[in-house]
């Protein structure tokens, strides 16, 4: 009668392998997942940019916190206090007017509601305003997620 079957040694050899490779590929998997998300929020955060570039140009400050002013709407996004734009899994920022506390306006990308701190921000692209003080027109990436930033310095460049 002969046996058949894996020995355990073989069993191992395999088990460590699959770890070995899962160790490998889900640290890339995490950059694609959030290079994904920032690539979607990216078309929109362009849209409020613009949008913020041709108020000043029409009025010579930027607008206060209501994107009312703006005359947008950026589809799956709900306006909140303080300049905000809740699209779920993303949140857009800016603040301006006359006291200009910011500028900025930038977009976190999160797992859940973005919009309810920073903390929760897994990526953050600020878009520096192509009128403010200092960084005009600079696009910056700070990221939880190892690796992401620096594979989209060609993208992030205006």
């Amino acid at each position: 009668m002969t046996k058949r079957g894996f020995t355990l040694i073989e069993l191992l050899v395999v088990v460590l392998i699959i770890g070995i490779l899962s160790a490998v590929a889900l640290p890339q998997y995490q950059k694609a997942v959030e290079k994904s998300r920032i690539m979607a929020l990216m078309p929109n955060l362009r849209t409020l940019k613009d949008s913020l570039e041709m108020y000043y140009l029409a009025n010579g400050i930027y607008p206060n916190d209501s994107v009312a002013d703006l005359d947008i709407s950026i589809s799956g996004c709900k306006a909140e206090s303080s300049g905000q734009l809740n699209c779920g899994n993303a949140c857009f920022n800016y603040n301006g007017g006359e006291k200009f506390t910011s500028d900025s306006v930038y977009a976190s990308v999160g797992q859940e509601e973005a919009c309810s701190s920073t903390g929760n921000s897994s990526t953050v692209i600020t878009w520096y305003l192509d009128y403010s003080r200092a960084n005009a027109g600079q696009i910056r990436c700070s990221s939880k997620v190892s690796g992401v930033c620096e594979s989209l310095k060609g993208f992030l460049k205006e």
